[in-house]
């Protein structure tokens, strides 16, 4: 799966996201543990290296779920996770 990935992509962006707090959530901490993010990011920074594609960190705090993938123009209204399209 990972190396299937790493194959088709040049760049791959990965989201920082910070486990320690992630775990602190009683109802999901297990889950969590049991995914074991830093090793999917071990295995996909190696495939990475093995294909030569570039794995690049992408701050949490980044709002790329409100940028345009084609101008890179930020939508600027107020919106909800509902959102999936908008057109300027």
């Amino acid at each position: 799966m990972i190396s299937k990935r790493v194959n088709e992509n040049q760049v791959i962006g990965i989201e920082s996201l910070k486990v320690k707090n992630m775990v602190k959530n009683r109802t999901l901490s297990k889950h969590i543990h049991n995914a074991n993010f830093g090793e999917i990011i071990r295995q996909l920074e190696y495939k990475a290296d093995w294909y030569r594609r570039t794995v690049s960190a992408i701050s949490q705090w980044f709002p790329s779920s409100n940028m345009c993938s084609n101008c890179g123009e930020m939508y600027s209204r107020e919106g909800s996770l509902a959102i999936r399209t908008w057109f300027m």
